[in-house]
């Protein structure tokens, strides 16, 4: 196929083509506007130890970071957001992970929901809470 072929091809076939793309865009802008929003808010927290045996990017540091990421979606730590936040703690369950950072000692804690104030101060409360 030369290109000589390809534009007697499309100028035979321009109003498919045209009908193509038109229901493509239409396809596209349906889903943009109908597909739910969803928000996210992040924030990280730095673990550090005390004394010699805990230097930061070590394996024993990055594994006693790690052990802290079940704290994170604790009842005790949800209450807390709850209250602070004057909501259920049930709402908040399935929207919030934690994540350690690889080679460090810093966890990611990432909210979602489906509007920007379901996120209020959801993240940074998280952080504050110190696990010990």
């Amino acid at each position: 196929m030369t290109v000589l072929d390809f534009v007697t091809l499309t100028r035979r076939g321009w109003k498919t083509l045209l009908l193509a793309v038109v229901f493509g865009l239409l396809v596209a802008g349906a889903y943009v506007l109908l597909a739910p929003k969803t928000y996210q808010a992040s924030s990280n927290g730095f673990i550090s130890g005390s004394g010699s045996s805990v230097v930061a990017g070590t394996d024993q540091a990055t594994e006693q970071a790690g052990s802290y990421l079940p704290l994170i979606s604790s009842a005790p730590v949800y209450d807390r957001i709850a209250k602070t936040e004057g909501i259920d703690p049930g709402a908040i369950r399935g929207h919030l992970d934690a994540s350690l950072v690889a080679g460090t000692t810093m966890i990611q804690v990432t909210a979602t929901a489906s509007s920007p104030r379901g996120l209020r101060g959801w993240p940074t409360e998280r952080s504050r809470r110190s696990p010990t």
